[in-house]
């Protein structure tokens, strides 16, 4: 995901801190989720498993500035026969700035 001004503070960084509007963060946690379900899924049946998050956690750790590349780093820690553990780093280049952690719930599809 790259940054733009629509997706900063006045201060013209993204992160959560205590003068930012909600679209910085929500931008951040949406991409976060997303990612970390994509290495949730990754090897799975998408047509008989998907999955649904129970808890999501995040804590920013520096600012990203427009312009900045960001990716989101990832991977299950462990897989049980209902849940999927996932951690995961946000970073630009190699500075993280935000770790977060989700649990999923594994859920069957109906093959009708």
């Amino acid at each position: 995901m790259r940054t733009s001004r629509s997706r900063c503070t006045p201060g013209r960084i993204t992160s959560a801190n205590t003068t930012a509007t909600w679209w910085p963060a929500c931008a951040l946690t949406a991409f976060a989720d997303s990612a970390l379900t994509a290495f949730a899924l990754r090897g799975v049946d998408r047509e008989a498993e998907w999955v649904a998050t129970i808890s999501f956690n995040c804590e920013f750790v520096a600012p990203a500035r427009p312009g900045d590349w960001i990716e989101c780093r990832g991977a299950v820690i462990r897989r049980t026969g209902a849940l999927v553990f996932v951690r995961g780093a946000m970073t630009v280049g190699e500075t993280t700035i935000m770790t977060c952690s989700t649990v999923l719930r594994r859920l069957r599809r109906d093959r009708r």
